[in-house]
């Protein structure tokens, strides 16, 4: 079984926490059948494969770790860290992780 690959790289820790979210840790995921992508997510994998091979610098904020997730359980949602509304206006969430729809625009164009 392959394993996510560990790294510093701020976009793969980025594809890493939201890959993590999309899986369960109780079995292998085989992505075909019953595991197979819907569509938006497919496109995202796209995306972040296609972002993986440019020489682009993952812009977004680091998302929001376990830390933080625990802080607002703790304190009974008190705890007011970076929401997702707050963490998806810092760019064009629609084509993350690429920051600007004309970032991927041009990657698209020069990887066909």
């Amino acid at each position: 079984m392959q394993s996510f690959p560990k790294s510093q790289d701020p976009a793969l820790k980025a594809i890493r926490y939201f890959a993590w979210g999309q899986f369960s840790d109780l079995r292998v995921h085989t992505l075909t059948e019953r595991d197979a992508p819907l569509p938006e997510h497919r496109a995202l994998i796209g995306r972040c494969l296609l972002f993986l091979q440019t020489d682009l610098e993952f812009k977004w904020p680091s998302p929001p770790g376990l830390g933080e997730g625990l802080l607002r359980i703790a304190s009974l949602g008190r705890w007011s860290g970076t929401s997702e509304e707050e963490y998806k206006s810092k760019g064009d969430f629609d084509v993350w992780p690429f920051l600007k729809r004309s970032d991927y625009e041009a990657q698209i164009s020069t990887h066909k």
